[in-house]
């Protein structure tokens, strides 16, 4: 909201939207045509402060994600609840303070006091899942065919067969009755939505981590500079020119005779590899009500312009007390849980690469940021040449423009067509 001037106000209003395009170019630092959150408000530098001796950790903040482990007491998940919602303080929940359903609340009030205490509300944790999910990790057989039962957010068409397997899916073998199944939606592969009222819940699968994959190719090559003859061997004396190396020499050399093998460093790497994936890593994050992540449609972590541009219409579905406003208090909170095998695993959303509308591969190439749009420093043509395919001149050309005017190029060089003989 600040860097859109609409932070005194408290709220947003179409006037503030609309000057995206104005802060759009002071906010790309780096010139590429997108914003991340790094660039609106860049994190702070660590600074080297000695706490006092008897300074106690900072405790650190509750998110609206309880974490509960299988065979832990529930007690603390009750007590949670109790402290997030128990207004008056009286160590009770009334049906107002929780929001359950009326049917839900009166099955764990057991003295039907119209309370639940701590003892009731941990019978809240043994209820069956309102939703349950599986997740897939590691190498997936490509020939697995499963039918996915959730719409896609781009197709909205329930029920096809995947390309391919997805990584998450809804999980319900006995067929039973989940309450919240009906509001999940296909993000793509490897991510389900869920909403419930105002917030949405983000569930991912993690990738590898781009560091462990460099790792083990950078590996490699040091290995293969070391083998100067190409023989694809590197005796002991050569690899301590090579600290890296050396120091998996003895581990790597399985066979013992002081010369290692190409085959052998790669089989140790992916040992290791194996080793590391039999873990698995979940991660529970609160973003809280921010507009970065309202105004963010494709979900990337980057703001385009196009995204920036379109961030009225962003607001016009969300319920709030003002048609022309929206106010802090009602922006959408998001939280994301993500779940990756190894200790090693990006949790960031990576961008996927897009093609170009109908096959155009000159569009593809263009869109070098790939945000689906091609901007002036992008397009390689002159000006004048842009302009005439920026058909509703907002500065960009869509995917929509490009297919227009290649349908019309090609219509214009059809032989009868007054272009042909030229």
């Amino acid at each position: 909201m600040k860097q859109l001037g609409a932070e005194k106000e408290g709220k947003l209003t179409e006037a503030s939207a609309g000057k995206a395009r104005e802060v759009f170019g002071r906010l790309d630092k780096n010139e590429d045509g997108m914003i991340t959150a790094d660039e609106i408000a860049p994190p702070q530098q660590n600074r080297a402060v000695r706490a006092a001796p008897t300074a106690a950790p900072p405790t650190p903040p509750e998110t609206g994600i309880v974490d509960i482990q299988t065979g832990q007491p529930l007690d603390a998940a009750a007590q949670r609840l109790l402290r997030q919602f128990d207004k008056d303080k009286d160590e009770k929940l009334t049906r107002a303070e929780i929001g359950l359903g009326k049917e839900d609340f009166e099955t764990l009030d057991a003295n039907k006091d119209e309370n639940l205490d701590k003892t009731e509300l941990a019978k809240f944790f043994q209820r069956d899942a309102d939703l349950e999910v599986v997740v897939r990790l590691g190498k997936l057989d490509e020939d697995e065919a499963v039918v996915d039962l959730l719409p896609d957010e781009s197709t909205s068409e329930p029920g096809a067969a995947n390309e391919g397997p997805s990584r998450i899916d809804l999980y319900n073998p006995k067929h039973r009755p989940m309450a919240l199944a009906a509001d999940v939606s296909r993000v793509d592969k490897s991510t389900l939505r869920l909403k419930i009222g105002d917030a949405t819940l983000e569930l991912r699968t993690a990738d590898e981590s781009p560091q462990a994959r460099n790792r083990f190719q950078f590996l490699i090559e040091q290995f293969r500079e070391l083998d100067g003859d190409k023989k694809g061997i590197v005796e002991k004396m050569k690899a301590m020119q090579n600290p890296q190396i050396l120091m998996l020499f003895d581990l790597a050399n399985r066979a013992g005779d002081g010369k290692l093998t190409e085959k052998e460093l790669k089989d140790y790497l992916d040992l290791q590899a194996a080793g590391g994936n039999c873990v698995t890593t979940v991660q529970c994050s609160d973003q809280g009500r921010s507009l970065f992540e309202l105004f963010d449609a494709t979900h990337d972590g980057r703001l385009s312009l196009r995204e920036l541009q379109s961030a009225w219409s962003l607001v016009q579905p969300l319920p709030r007390a003002s048609a022309s406003s929206l106010a802090k208090s009602e922006i959408p909170r998001r939280l994301t849980v993500a779940i990756g095998q190894g200790q090693f695993v990006s949790f960031a959303r990576q961008p996927t690469r897009k093609t170009g509308p109908g096959g155009l591969l000159w569009f593809t190439k263009l869109d070098r940021n790939n945000d689906g749009d091609v901007s002036l420093s992008e397009f390689l043509a002159s000006e004048e040449d842009f302009r005439m395919l920026d058909v509703d001149r907002d500065g960009l050309i869509s995917a929509e423009e490009a297919r227009q005017w290649e349908t019309n190029r090609k219509k214009s060089i059809e032989p009868g067509s007054k272009e042909a003989g030229k």
